[in-house]
């Protein structure tokens, strides 16, 4: 960065945005363009008609085990209600929804 400085082929703003957003999003810009195009994808399938494709058995287990934490609401406090859910959540780094 020091010599970039130096010989002025940096572009701090262009560099503060991309920061920012690796900051923010935990990506690059090109992660992020990549993963949008893949969700565009998919939701221009959805649109065109063409069924989603079958889950995987540990998505729909995970599925079922929130159900049956929400079913179950009114047996437990809230607090342990948030617990089992958030148990029962994980992020997929891979998997970007934006609505």
């Amino acid at each position: 960065m020091y010599d970039r400085v130096l010989s002025d082929t940096t572009n701090n703003y262009a560099e503060a945005a991309h920061r920012r957003m690796q900051t923010e999003l935990g990506m690059d810009l090109w992660k992020f363009i990549y993963r949008l195009k893949k969700i565009q994808h998919g939701r221009d399938l959805a649109i065109a008609g063409r069924q989603p494709d079958k889950k995987l058995n540990k998505y729909l287990r995970g599925d079922q085990n929130i159900k049956n934490i929400v079913q179950d609401f009114r047996n437990r406090n809230i607090v342990d209600y948030l617990k089992c859910l958030t148990h029962n959540y994980q992020m997929d780094p891979d998997f970007l929804v934006l609505y």
